[in-house]
């Protein structure tokens, strides 16, 4: 069972919160267990990369935007993200307080319909969009947001389709290098 001692994976998750609170601090072991998680889902099956969609650009042009578009208009490589930092923080903070993706937004981040959560390749687009700005930024809300969108990615590994398997080790394994790379700045490595 892929990291059966780190304690943040939830199978119910999202629909059950994954309880972050008052969380006791273990040191090294904590990490080992959490590097064990990363590692156990990245190394089962292959990404294939091949018949990638192409991307289209789009934002709250409507009044509810797909999240799929509001991601990926984000993760486009000639989007200068740090113009939308207003609407991504928001959304971190709406993030944080419900632990869900929704399938689309409006101009507040708030969702059209609150049972539309499932959507496994949201929460990959969204670590992904986190990892960018942890690494251009070096704001920790954004490596602490992608920390908890695999926590439930990872929780939910059963669910996913081979899209979404595809989507999902991508933003794993950026996790995976950041904090790698912080533990290492930090001699805990």
């Amino acid at each position: 069972m892929i990291g059966d001692k780190y304690k943040y994976l939830d199978k119910g998750s999202p629909s059950d919160k994954i309880n972050y609170s008052y969380s006791q601090y273990k040191g090294k072991a904590f990490l080992d267990e959490w590097a064990i998680s990363r590692k156990e889902f990245l190394t089962e099956g292959q990404i294939n990369t091949e018949n990638d969609e192409p991307r289209k650009k789009e934002i709250f042009n409507k009044e509810f935007t797909p999240t799929n578009d509001l991601l990926d208009f984000l993760l486009e490589e000639e989007v200068n993200f740090k113009s939308y930092l207003n609407k991504i923080n928001l959304w971190v903070k709406r993030f944080e307080v419900t632990k869900k993706i929704y399938s689309d937004y409006n101009e507040l981040m708030r969702p059209s319909n609150r049972n539309n959560f499932m959507d496994f390749s949201l929460y990959a687009k969204f670590g992904q969009l986190m990892a960018q700005l942890f690494i251009e930024l070096n704001r920790y809300q954004y490596l602490n947001a992608l920390l908890k969108i695999n926590d439930i990615i990872i929780s939910n590994k059963e669910r996913l389709n081979q899209n979404e398997m595809k989507l999902c080790k991508l933003s794993v394994s950026a996790e995976y290098e950041i904090v790698r790379d912080e533990l290492t700045k930090r001699s805990l490595d």
